[in-house]
């Protein structure tokens, strides 16, 4: 991964770098996650991410476990999780109390959703097999 000159994922895999040690700007943050530095703001907003440091003189910094934190939201998120669910979740893990439970409990949801989903998917694709037969058959008689 490159931004500019400098090649971050390269950066981040020397043996030395020591992730909560590290500090990420924002824009190395988000080019490494794939996402704008303004929903890094509103990760950090919900708390999903640790606030930002500033250094007397200097730029916004994250600290180095927030890359996984975004990278484990962006995952959540692409899964189906909510913000506010995924907020809820995080809270608790952050507070030392296991979530099993109320993960547990959101993913069964997700997967009856995924299920009417998947479906409302097939029903779909039936239905262009079939429009695609009648027009076959429509285009063949054309054709005669």
């Amino acid at each position: 991964m490159r931004l500019g000159n400098k090649d971050y994922a390269a950066e981040l895999s020397r043996p030395e770098w020591n992730e909560m040690e590290r500090h990420l700007r924002p824009g190395e943050l988000a080019h490494l996650t794939g996402i704008s530095t303004s929903t890094l703001r509103r990760y950090e907003r919900l708390g999903l991410i640790t606030r930002t440091t500033r250094a007397e003189g200097r730029c916004r910094s994250y600290p180095g476990d927030s890359l996984q934190r975004v990278q484990l939201a962006r995952r959540a998120l692409g899964m189906g999780f909510t913000l506010p669910e995924l907020v809820r979740i995080l809270r608790a893990v952050d507070s030392r109390r296991p979530p099993c439970k109320q993960v547990h409990a959101l993913a069964i949801a997700k997967l009856g959703q995924l299920d009417q989903f998947l479906d409302e998917l097939l029903r779909l694709h039936e239905h262009l097999q079939e429009l695609l037969a009648a027009f076959d058959k429509g285009a063949r008689h054309n054709l005669r």
